[in-house]
This record gives structure tokens, C-alpha cells and sequence, in this order.
């Protein structure tokens, strides 16, 4: 138990440092950067949607043979396809003045 909690604090501090330097770089750079960080944001989502729907798939695919592993694939596709979400709303929350990061697909 002591092991697992380690894990997640070492986690949780990595989030932290990555988030608070993202913050800073946004904040202090100009709208060239702004403009990357919202293709990124685009090529994070269009990746994850991708993702999803090919593990939602297999899932469907070992369902139909009987396998019951299939339930945990769409579960996983699930989750695949809310977490870039849910991480641009908590950077959101945290940050409330860093520039806004809303997704474009120009690549």
C-alpha cells in the first residue's frame, strides 16, 4: 500500500512541475507559441478519438467470439477518448489565466 501511494505522489509532483512550467512558457511567450499549443491540443484529441474507436472495435470484435475481456477493451476506449478532455478542463480550473488552449486541426 505504502508503494502504491509513493507512486501516485511521485506522479501527482510530476503533473504539478509539467503543468506549472506549461503555465509559465504560456504565459510568457507570445501567440506563436499559443497557436502550437492549440494544433497540439487538436493532434492530442484527433489521436485519442482514433485510439478509442480501434480499442472500442477490438472490444466489439472479442465480445463477438466469446472472449469477456471485451467489456474492459470498450471501458478502456472510454476512458481513452475522456481523458485529453478532462485534462484541458483541469488545466483550466488550475490555470484560469493562462491563454486558452482550444483545439485547431491545421496540420
Amino acid at each position: 500500500m505504502k508503494n502504491q501511494i509513493n507512486k501516485i505522489r511521485k506522479h501527482a509532483t510530476t503533473i504539478a512541475v509539467f503543468t506549472t512550467t506549461f503555465n509559465l512558457m504560456a504565459q510568457t511567450t507570445g501567440s506563436q507559441f499559443q497557436r502550437g499549443l492549440n494544433i497540439a491540443a487538436g493532434a492530442i484529441i484527433l489521436i485519442s478519438v482514433i485510439w478509442s474507436v480501434t480499442t472500442a472495435w477490438s472490444g466489439i470484435n472479442r465480445i463477438k467470439e466469446g472472449d469477456p475481456t471485451g467489456k474492459n477493451a470498450i471501458w478502456t476506449a472510454i476512458l481513452i477518448f475522456i481523458v485529453p478532455l478532462l485534462l484541458f478542463a483541469v488545466f483550466r480550473i488550475f490555470f484560469p489565466n493562462a491563454p486558452q488552449v482550444t483545439p485547431e486541426f491545421d496540420f
